[in-house]
């Protein structure tokens, strides 16, 4: 499986997912070095869109978002 992130002004670089996306492995590889360097690229006016998958709900993570504003 792959993820990657897009916005306006491009995407985040593709990232190869080995083996299941559980919540820790899915805020240690890809929220912490992708999604909040990118959110803070992009400014105050950024805004988070995932598709409710089990790892994106996780509660060890989602504490990071309570700023950030999501759809």
């Amino acid at each position: 499986m792959v993820w990657a992130g897009f916005h306006l002004h491009g995407r985040t670089p593709l990232y190869r997912i080995r083996g299941n996306l559980t919540g820790v492995r899915y805020r240690d590889e890809i929220v912490t070095p992708q999604i909040i360097p990118t959110l803070q690229a992009m400014g105050a006016g950024a805004m988070l869109q995932d598709d409710n998958a089990t790892p994106h709900r996780a509660t060890g993570w989602s504490k990071m978002f309570c700023s950030v504003s999501r759809l």
